[in-house]
């Protein structure tokens, strides 16, 4: 659904007017100028710009979040610790970065949670909600907003507010699943709540949730009047977020009355103030339409040039949200390294301490040894000292030279891990540049069976460009070489091995071996193919009776253990 979902559900009960010369904003920027303690007065200082800043701009709200989180955590200061969780978590919604979002915000909850609470939590809730509902996983949506909203109406005095945004969400996942009275009930019931209220915002939100309703049920008299009454609000509190969402709402419903030249208009200011406010999401969502609007309008070039926004705004986010992961999982091996590293340096500080303890008491012997034999004692003591150099010194050089041998081998492992590494990111990176490609060019092609239904003076026009477009980018043998390339890097000599075991596998068994070693499932490895996944699912039955496997043996392990070495057996 293209609505506008509330997603603030933090520890507020009202909503400031958001707009760049905000009083609030001005008055904690000057606080914290004063305040220059690293206390927690500081941390609540830089949580409240954090989230007095997450519709102005995102991105500067996850600026004084992440700031708010690194204070806190030195302090031990969980509360703290918490909120900036929960206001990194909104900020990285707003900007379509849905995983890194969830992480934040279910730290947050568990961290609340393990506070008692419950207030807080239901609020997080709800948060979490809409990244699943923005993922279209609208069972788990529905089950945080359900789940928040009767944590918030337990409470001794529910906060309405919340109330009325966990109801307004609600609404939105059965707007999506097409209960549309289920929708309309629960819209107008957070509408009546936010009115009681006082909160423009969210009245201006349910304001558009039913305009979407009346364009659904084509009422667009009626769903232009909600529209801007919701554009007229969002615009008087400067909500520039909600201002972009509802000026694409008017600019689709015009395109859905084919009034282009108005529908054109409302899009080209919504793009403007979603460039101004840097949600990427929503202008994933703008690019779209504007390629749907141009392509009825017979203006394919501009529209091939929209979607080609589309989808590298699109890749853009993908991309940067693996890098994110990759670098996170680099920072989690290289702590356990140097973990390693300082548990075993503490081990031989501990063997040395042990080893000079000794050295002190037998040197305490000789010395008494020395007054009661006198003579005879003073020659065993010096040749018992000379002996401890001698043995210090061999000791000092075996040491030095088993410290350079170990580093010389932890190099070594370090420069194969790393090229290791690297080889596998740019496995992992072709892979799904490989998928995406290929689901690319599927939707091109389902837009080539669209555009057959246009008028016949229009439709070889049309067709000739999609094929052109499609043919220019389509090249299945040269990127499978590639993929090849790249995977025999990582495992080598696989396919050899294969084909020495099995002559009799033809090269599509090779390459859905190829894909069964890096556990792509049905949908990845029909895509990769460019078949079904039903015809994946019978070229699999075939490889298994090639490679002779019994019928409780697991076609995926044997290859994912296939080119592995045997273990060694230890006597």
């Amino acid at each position: 659904m293209d609505s506008k979902l509330l997603l603030i559900a933090l520890l507020f009960l009202t909503f400031n007017a958001f707009c760049q010369d905000d009083p609030a904003i001005n008055k904690l920027n000057e606080q914290l100028k004063q305040h220059t303690e690293a206390d927690t007065v500081r941390v609540k200082l830089l949580n409240e710009l954090g989230f007095e800043y997450w519709v102005v701009d995102p991105s500067e709200s996850e600026y004084y979040g992440q700031k708010a989180l690194a204070l806190a955590d030195s302090l031990s200061y969980a509360q703290g610790v918490a909120y900036a969780n929960d206001i990194i978590g909104v900020a990285h919604w707003t900007q379509g970065k849905y995983t890194t979002a969830l992480d934040y915000l279910i730290d947050a909850l568990t961290t609340y949670q393990n506070m008692g609470r419950a207030k807080s939590a239901a609020n997080t809730m709800l948060n979490i909600g809409l990244i699943y509902y923005e993922q279209q996983d609208y069972e788990l949506a529905l089950q945080f907003f359900q789940e928040g909203l009767n944590k918030h109406e337990e409470q001794p005095q529910p906060e309405i507010i919340s109330i009325a945004n966990a109801l307004g969400n609600i609404g939105s996942v059965y707007y999506d699943i097409n209960e549309y009275d289920r929708a309309d009930s629960s819209f107008r019931q957070a509408l009546q709540l936010y009115e009681k209220e006082e909160s423009p915002y969210g009245i201006a939100l349910s304001y558009g949730n039913l305009g979407n309703l009346s364009v659904i049920i084509r009422n667009y008299s009626q769903a232009l009047t909600y529209y801007q009454q919701s554009l007229e609000l969002s615009r008087e509190i400067g909500d520039l977020h909600g201002v972009a969402i509802t000026l694409y709402q008017i600019g689709k419903m015009y395109r859905k009355q084919q009034k282009f030249i108005q529908a054109e208009e409302y899009l080209i200011q919504s793009i403007g103030v979603a460039n101004q406010v840097n949600d990427q999401k929503q202008l994933q969502d703008i690019y779209f339409e504007m390629k749907e609007l141009e392509n009825i309008r017979g203006n394919h070039k501009q529209a091939i040039s929209y979607f080609e926004q589309y989808v590298e705004l699109k890749d853009s986010l993908f991309n940067k949200e693996k890098a994110r992961q990759i670098a996170e999982l680099q920072t989690v091996y290289e702590t356990q390294q140097k973990e390693q590293e300082i548990a075993l340096q503490n081990e031989r500080i501990l063997t040395l301490r042990q080893k000079a303890r000794t050295d002190s008491l037998l040197r305490y012997g000789l010395i008494l040894g020395l007054v009661v034999l006198g003579a005879i004692a003073y020659l065993i003591v010096s040749r018992q000292r000379l002996r401890i150099k001698k043995n210090k010194e061999l000791y000092a050089t075996q040491q030095a030279l088993t410290h350079s041998e170990l580093e010389n081998a932890k190099l070594k492992e370090e420069e194969l891990e790393r090229e290791l590494s690297f080889k596998s990111k740019e496995l992992t990176s072709y892979t799904v540049n490989f998928i995406q490609k290929n689901e690319l060019f599927e939707e091109l092609k389902l837009g080539l069976k669209q555009l057959k239904k246009a008028r016949p003076e229009e439709i070889g026009k049309q067709a000739n460009s999609l094929n052109r477009l499609i043919d220019q980018h389509t090249n299945i043998d040269r990127d499978w070489e590639d993929f090849r390339r790249y995977f025999e890097e990582v495992h080598q000599h696989f396919f050899d091995k294969l084909k020495r075991d099995y002559p009799d596998l033809t090269q599509g068994e090779l390459k859905l071996c190829a894909l069964l070693k890096l556990k792509m499932n049905l949908k990845e490895a029909a895509s990769i193919l460019g078949i079904s996944p039903e015809s994946v699912k019978t070229a699999r039955y075939r490889l298994r009776r090639k490679l002779d496997l019994d019928r409780d043996e697991n076609l995926i392990d044997f290859i994912q253990r296939f080119d592995e070495p045997a273990a060694e057996v230890v006597s």
